[in-house]
């Protein structure tokens, strides 16, 4: 399952800062006229093929899609042509042409290969000097990112040379001519560059203890203090240009001059110059245009221009972050429609389907291709400096964590997600825990209990563990400390909670020692263990926090069982390890 993220993700679709931009010619949907098959439709929303295929094809970039054509492979199907056309060769991965040209593989532990849209071989990626290629991504830029067996990266062009020859310890990918870069020395401790797309030095980037998104977008590359917690933007040489305001926590890459940013309030949007233009007001947001954003409150979209202004009602479930002609995709009251930049309704000539789901993973990110057998897990060399190597450029939303640094509780949890090579729906699995488990900690933080109440099933088990003084028994000079477990309904526990947020003006929430464990005969079920350091305005203390994660209903996934047990007993004696809990102390059967 794998190969399917590989054909469903894009790559900087909608940076307008950036010369070359990709062209998205079709949806896969289903046409709701009767049978369960799919088809495409362009993004003006005229139907291109009406059910056709009994597979559902990638989206149509540049021309050309991809097709299921059993056993986990895949036919390139080039619809400019007609009648259109679809190639005899199958691929177990196929990657989208940004380029003329895009990365495949023919067999799980062959070569990568670069192929033109008539799957006609340009080259073989398949190793440099003698050490295998392990990893690549698409193109971009007119460049790929390479890594190889011995834990180096370099880029190869779309005629399959080495421009930029594998020595980095660290690499990102290029983005308007210029990338990130790292070079480790004996002690692991990572010096970082920019350079051109020649591999000659622009500027060595002078920063300590910040993390950096990589990649540049309208001439800026966005970086966070993780000293003195601040964001800024480097210029093309290398300079601070811009520092903007201590309550902004956390920003995006700039698209069309704007970046969003991120405050306790919410989510606003700012200028190159460091000034809010929309105000951190909105749950969610995402880019559309040159001239419409989509922000979100209490779980509804609106189109807004750059002003500030709202265009349409909140009325819309989904938007889809991109628009062609001024024509977006949305979903409201259960069916999915074709809207102008006015909020109209634009005509179709078939009620449709589209796969959401899919489409969520269309997002702007790299195309990554894994070489099987996949490689052993690499722990990237911590340093000073903590750069995001592979980063989904969209909003920081509250539902997800966008930046994982070293210091982070998740950061090992996600590493293993970016690197061990698990199935395609258990990484996505993962990723959403660690997505959702630091709006978890906020939750409590920002007192938002609508969050809490959605997370949790409606049947689900709270346990709470307090430490209780037992009265001295005979022949005992002191008493017997005990835990004792209260267990309460979902109800019950949100009650509680609302009335410990209003008794506290402040709870802060840390997490450390954080862990994902899949259950390994239970497809979809997860356990959380985490340690948990609670304190407020009246309480605190610290134990061990665990989360039964049920993905039954990937597209709602739901807590089931929360537990909490105090880490010690009393002051000199630990809660034996054998007593905490954790995923094997459920029995599924």
């Amino acid at each position: 399952m794998r190969n399917i993220i590989f054909l469903f993700a894009l790559i900087y679709v909608c940076v307008s800062c950036e010369k070359k931009r990709v062209e998205i010619n079709g949806f896969p949907v289903k046409i709701l006229h009767g049978d369960s098959s799919f088809g495409i439709i362009m993004p003006d929303g005229n139907v291109l093929i009406d059910s056709l295929f009994s597979g559902k094809p990638s989206i149509v970039v540049n021309q050309v899609c991809a097709l299921p054509c059993g056993n986990g492979m895949f036919r390139l199907c080039d619809i400019s042509k007609v009648p259109m056309t679809t190639s005899s060769r199958r691929f177990i991965q196929v990657g989208n042409f940004i380029e003329d040209v895009t990365i495949a593989q023919e067999e799980k532990e062959g070569p990568f290969i670069l192929i033109n849209k008539s799957s006609e071989n340009i080259a073989v990626i398949d190793s440099y000097r003698g050490v295998p290629v392990r990893v690549m991504h698409n193109f971009k830029d007119g460049l790929a990112l390479a890594y190889t067996g011995n834990q180096k990266y370099g880029y190869v062009n779309t005629r399959g040379e080495w421009v930029i020859a594998p020595e980095y310890d660290f690499a990102c990918d290029f983005s308007e001519g210029m990338a990130l870069v790292g070079m480790a020395d004996r002690e692991g401790r990572i010096a970082y560059e920019v350079i051109d797309r020649e591999g000659q030095n622009v500027f060595p980037v002078m920063l300590t203890n910040c993390r950096l998104q990589g990649v540049f977008s309208c001439g800026l590359l966005v970086y966070k203090d993780l000293r003195q917690h601040y964001c800024a933007c480097l210029d093309k040489k290398g300079k601070t240009v811009l520092y903007l305001p201590a309550e902004i926590q956390e920003m995006t890459e700039f698209r069309y001059d704007v970046a969003f940013c991120l405050t306790r309030n919410g989510i606003g949007v700012v200028d190159k110059a460091g000034k809010m233009i929309v105000p951190a007001d909105y749950d969610d947001g995402e880019f559309i245009n040159s001239e419409r954003l989509a922000l979100k409150s209490k779980r509804k979209w609106a189109l807004f221009d750059f002003k500030g202004n709202r265009v349409t009602p909140f009325i819309y479930d989904e938007i889809y972050p991109w628009s062609h002609a001024n024509r977006v995709f949305v979903h409201q009251d259960s069916m999915d429609l074709l809207i102008d930049e006015t909020g109209k309704t634009v005509s179709t000539a078939y009620p449709f389907e589209l796969d959401w789901q899919s489409l969520e993973t269309t997002s702007p990110i790299v195309q990554v291709f894994y070489r099987y057998p996949l490689p052993e897990t690499v722990e990237v060399p911590e340093s000073e400096n903590t750069i995001l190597s592979v980063k989904k450029p969209s909003l920081p939303r509250k539902e997800r964590i966008q930046a994982i640094d070293t210091t982070s509780p998740f950061y090992q949890e996600a590493q293993k997600v970016l690197k061990n090579g698990f199935s395609e729906t258990d990484s996505e699995n993962r990723r959403v825990i660690l997505n959702y488990m630091e709006h978890f900690r906020m939750s409590y933080e920002t007192k938002d209990i609508d969050f809490l109440e959605q997370l949790f099933s409606e049947k689900a088990l709270i346990i709470v563990g307090t430490v209780v003084k037992q009265l001295p028994q005979e022949g005992h000079y002191l008493p017997a400390d005990q835990i004792r477990y209260n267990i309460k309904t979902k109800q019950q526990y949100l009650d509680r909670l609302r009335r410990i947020f209003k008794a506290n003006k402040k709870i802060e929430v840390r997490y450390s020692d954080f862990l994902i464990r899949r259950h390994p005969t239970r497809p979809g079920i997860y356990g959380v263990s985490v340690r948990q350091a609670y304190s407020s305005d009246l309480y605190s203390d610290e134990g061990y926090l665990f989360l039964l994660w049920d993905f039954s209903d990937e597209t709602a996934p739901k807590i089931h069982v929360r537990t909490w047990q105090p880490r010690r007993i009393d002051d000199q004696t630990l809660l034996p390890e054998r007593d905490i809990i954790h995923l094997g102390s459920f029995n599924f059967e």
